[in-house]
């Protein structure tokens, strides 16, 4: 008898064991997508708090908001996305989600029914996942497939069906990478809200047409894939089952064309699903999206996409189906809400495209604080045709005087320290000046008007220094407590002739 005690308790070290040393090797999604942060947060999600559930690749972890889904809708969502995710993997996250939640409607990015999942987005679900019977089978069926598509060349070998049980057999030479994130990062770090990521990053198009790439391949190639279409039946099936409904939806994206909307419409017409596409520049225009500003990528909505996309997908849930008003049954802790509106403010500064509007939230945000020193410099004097009286008294009540209207053929440098303001301008065709910060670190900023070699505005800390881009007007924040940039623009003229702020002109 002691020795099977002795047995037992060795083996259960060694499963202990196995277990931290599998945590600590076992690859971390912790930026971008951020997909290992939203595994551990849907595990720690309170039984039955959600009732809507986005699943699918990327396109819903920055393209959709949960925050202004429950704000405006009183909506409990989570996403459960991850790059490039197959809808094999989307099925997963919907049975591991609908285990401790009351799932009533399952909404699905059909980025992947068109698409081939790598290797890599199934280790970005399947490794997640807790080991339990629904693991079990994902791994197994993936493994299956992966094998049998993988000799015409549509899929890449599978890795073997055990490594998906015990990733240490996958990551075990993962030692020379290790850093201090793999021994104690922690689920209060993760940038997420109800799973989606708040993107800072814009990235402008002239227009719908700038936006969508056109066709290069034969329409009979453009193809649903048949093992994603099977997975998506094991969806629709599970969803009958479990009284869900289903909703298929689509995300504008460059490489999303025409034909493959075509083939997805057919899908869902066959099906009897309802299909939200949102990619189709009627999509875009009933969403009222800006291509100057509201967009990460080619690929992904930013926020303030993300927020009008939401407030669409909202209307229609509440209008299509039986949802809890969790504003009033459950409403979501204060501190929680704060936290995200803080984050909002600064992504919705970070990409403001309105120059009146950016200068106004650059000053009540942030330079009235006194925690914020701005450096500012001109590098092309096309902008000051452009540069309207409403533009001039928002700058103005920054506590600037110059009129950017009157700079043509001159270059200027200015900055706000500790309440003072500094400017100067000239008619040299390069003008430097340098400074000291609030908190006793240096600064300097080069304006020119020589269009073939820009010296870029630069502000130098602690024996570094960080550049910063781009031909017009170039702004940079700095918090002089954190001591660290809290924001880096430029105010610029776009190919329509407009002036926008946060750009990267295209002149």
């Amino acid at each position: 008898m002691k020795k099977i005690a002795k047995a037992a308790v060795f083996l259960a070290l060694c499963v202990v064991l196995l277990l931290y040393t599998t945590k600590i090797f076992q690859k971390k999604f912790l930026d971008d997508n951020c997909q290992t942060y939203m595994a551990d947060e849907l595990y720690l999600l309170e039984d039955n708090s959600v009732e809507v559930v986005f699943c699918g690749s990327s396109q819903v972890v920055f393209g959709v908001s949960g925050m202004e889904l429950y704000e405006k809708y009183g909506i409990s969502a989570y996403s459960t996305g991850s790059p490039s995710q197959s809808v094999l993997c989307s099925l997963g996250w919907l049975r591991e989600i609908d285990k401790t939640q009351d799932i009533k409607v399952c909404v699905l990015d059909v980025s992947q029914l068109m698409e081939v999942s790598d290797e890599s987005s199934y280790r970005q679900s399947i490794d997640l996942m807790r080991m339990s019977r629904n693991k079990l089978e994902l791994a197994w069926q993936h493994v299956r497939e992966s094998a049998a598509f993988s000799g015409d060349g549509e899929l890449e070998q599978a890795d073997s069906f055990l490594s998906y049980l015990f990733p240490i057999l996958k990551y075990h030479s993962r030692w020379e990478e290790l850093t201090w994130a793999d021994f104690g990062y922690t689920v209060e770090e993760s940038p997420l809200f109800c799973g989606n990521c708040p993107a800072v990053y814009t990235t402008s198009f002239s227009g719908y047409d700038d936006l969508m790439e056109q066709e290069t391949k034969k329409k009979s190639k453009i193809q649903v894939k048949e093992w994603e279409k099977t997975a998506l039946l094991q969806i629709q099936q599970y969803c009958e089952e479990n009284g869900i409904a289903l909703v298929l939806i689509k995300t504008p994206k460059e490489d999303w064309t025409e034909t493959k909307q075509e083939r997805v419409q057919a899908l869902a017409e066959e099906l009897g699903l309802p299909y939200l596409d949102y990619a189709t520049e009627a999509g875009c225009e009933e969403l009222g999206l800006d291509f100057y500003t509201d967009f990460k990528d080619q690929q992904h909505l930013n926020l303030r996409g993300a927020d009008k996309l939401s407030d669409a997908v909202g209307a229609y849930l509440k209008q299509h189906y039986d949802l809890t008003d969790f504003r009033e049954t459950a409403p979501m802790d204060d501190a929680e809400l704060e936290k995200y509106h803080a984050v909002r403010r600064r992504v919705y500064f970070k990409t403001e495209g309105d120059v009146v509007s950016f200068l106004t939230q650059l000053q009540e945000d942030y330079l009235s604080t006194g925690e914020y020193d701005l450096v500012l410099e001109l590098s092309d004097d096309a902008i000051c045709d452009a540069w309207t009286d409403e533009m001039q008294a928002a700058w103005e009540r920054c506590g600037l005087t110059t009129d950017l209207s009157q700079l043509k053929g001159k270059t200027y440098v200015a900055s706000i320290v500790n309440g003072t303001v500094e400017e100067k301008s000239s008619t040299a065709r390069e003008l430097t000046r340098t400074g000291e910060l609030s908190n006793g670190g240096s600064w300097k900023a080069t304006s020119t008007m020589q269009s073939d070699r820009l010296t870029r505005p630069e502000i130098q800390t602690g024996g570094s220094t960080t550049e910063f881009a781009a031909s017009g007007l170039n702004l940079v924040l700095y918090h002089s407590t954190a001591g660290e940039i809290t924001a880096q623009s430029a105010i610029a003229l776009c190919q329509d002739g407009r002036l926008r702020a946060n750009q990267k002109p295209e002149r």
